[in-house]
Protein backbone atom coordinates (compact mmCIF):
# COMPACT_ATOMS: atom_id res chain seq x y z
CA UNK A 1 0.00 0.00 0.00
CA UNK A 2 3.01 2.30 0.56
CA UNK A 3 3.90 2.15 -3.13
CA UNK A 4 0.31 2.74 -4.23
CA UNK A 5 -0.07 5.83 -2.03
CA UNK A 6 3.33 7.10 -3.21
CA UNK A 7 2.42 6.69 -6.90
CA UNK A 8 -0.94 8.41 -6.36
CA UNK A 9 0.87 11.33 -4.72
CA UNK A 10 3.44 11.54 -7.51
CA UNK A 11 0.79 11.47 -10.25
CA UNK A 12 -1.18 14.15 -8.40
CA UNK A 13 1.99 16.23 -8.22
CA UNK A 14 2.63 15.70 -11.93
CA UNK A 15 -0.96 16.72 -12.74
CA UNK A 16 -0.61 19.86 -10.63
CA UNK A 17 2.66 20.73 -12.36
CA UNK A 18 1.05 20.14 -15.76
CA UNK A 19 -1.77 22.54 -14.92
CA UNK A 20 0.52 25.22 -13.41
CA UNK A 21 4.25 24.77 -14.02
CA UNK A 22 6.16 25.53 -10.80
CA UNK A 23 9.12 27.44 -12.29
CA UNK A 24 7.10 30.43 -13.54
CA UNK A 25 5.23 30.51 -10.21
CA UNK A 26 8.49 30.43 -8.29
CA UNK A 27 10.09 33.06 -10.51
CA UNK A 28 7.19 35.44 -9.84
CA UNK A 29 8.07 35.63 -6.12
CA UNK A 30 10.89 37.60 -4.51
CA UNK A 31 12.60 34.42 -3.30
CA UNK A 32 12.27 32.88 -6.75
CA UNK A 33 13.80 35.91 -8.43
CA UNK A 34 16.79 35.80 -6.08
CA UNK A 35 17.21 32.04 -6.67
CA UNK A 36 17.00 32.60 -10.41
CA UNK A 37 19.63 35.35 -10.22
CA UNK A 38 21.93 33.09 -8.18
CA UNK A 39 21.48 30.24 -10.67
CA UNK A 40 22.28 32.57 -13.58
CA UNK A 41 25.35 33.90 -11.77
CA UNK A 42 26.56 30.42 -10.88
CA UNK A 43 25.91 28.65 -14.17
CA UNK A 44 26.18 31.56 -16.59
CA UNK A 45 23.74 32.71 -19.26
CA UNK A 46 25.34 30.68 -22.03
CA UNK A 47 25.19 27.40 -20.14
CA UNK A 48 21.58 28.03 -19.05
CA UNK A 49 20.59 28.83 -22.62
CA UNK A 50 22.26 25.62 -23.80
CA UNK A 51 20.50 23.57 -21.12
CA UNK A 52 17.11 25.12 -21.94
CA UNK A 53 17.70 24.55 -25.65
CA UNK A 54 18.60 20.92 -25.04
CA UNK A 55 15.49 20.34 -22.93
CA UNK A 56 13.32 22.10 -25.54
CA UNK A 57 14.80 19.87 -28.28
CA UNK A 58 14.13 16.70 -26.27
CA UNK A 59 10.57 17.84 -25.56
CA UNK A 60 9.99 18.52 -29.27
CA UNK A 61 11.44 15.13 -30.14
CA UNK A 62 9.14 13.45 -27.60
CA UNK A 63 6.13 15.37 -28.92
CA UNK A 64 6.76 13.98 -32.40
CA UNK A 65 7.29 10.40 -31.24
CA UNK A 66 4.74 7.61 -31.29
CA UNK A 67 4.30 7.83 -27.51
CA UNK A 68 3.80 11.60 -27.73
CA UNK A 69 1.21 11.23 -30.47
CA UNK A 70 -0.60 8.54 -28.47
CA UNK A 71 -0.69 10.83 -25.42
CA UNK A 72 -2.09 13.61 -27.58
CA UNK A 73 -4.79 11.41 -29.10
CA UNK A 74 -5.84 9.16 -26.20
CA UNK A 75 -5.21 11.27 -23.09
CA UNK A 76 -5.60 14.69 -24.75
CA UNK A 77 -2.35 15.90 -23.19
CA UNK A 78 0.16 18.15 -24.88
CA UNK A 79 3.28 15.92 -24.96
CA UNK A 80 5.80 18.77 -25.26
CA UNK A 81 4.38 20.51 -22.20
CA UNK A 82 4.37 17.22 -20.29
CA UNK A 83 8.01 16.62 -21.17
CA UNK A 84 8.93 20.12 -19.98
CA UNK A 85 7.14 19.86 -16.61
CA UNK A 86 8.23 16.30 -15.83
CA UNK A 87 11.69 17.32 -14.52
CA UNK A 88 10.04 20.06 -12.44
CA UNK A 89 7.64 17.58 -10.86
CA UNK A 90 10.51 15.19 -10.10
CA UNK A 91 12.43 18.03 -8.43
CA UNK A 92 9.40 18.92 -6.30
CA UNK A 93 8.95 15.26 -5.40
CA UNK A 94 12.56 15.09 -4.19
CA UNK A 95 12.30 18.37 -2.27
CA UNK A 96 9.19 17.26 -0.38
CA UNK A 97 10.34 13.66 0.15
CA UNK A 98 11.50 14.20 3.77
CA UNK A 99 8.02 15.47 4.61
CA UNK A 100 6.12 12.97 2.48
CA UNK A 101 7.81 9.74 3.59
CA UNK A 102 6.59 9.83 7.23
CA UNK A 103 3.09 10.90 6.13
CA UNK A 104 3.04 8.14 3.52
CA UNK A 105 4.16 5.61 6.13
CA UNK A 106 1.28 6.59 8.41
CA UNK A 107 -1.23 6.44 5.54
CA UNK A 108 0.01 3.06 4.38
Amino acid sequence: SFVIVDRIWWFALLAACYRRPPLPLLASTAVGRSLTAKAEATLGQERLARMCGWLEDRASQFAGSRVGNTLREKARLEPKRLALVLPQSIALYNIFLPVWLPVNGCLA
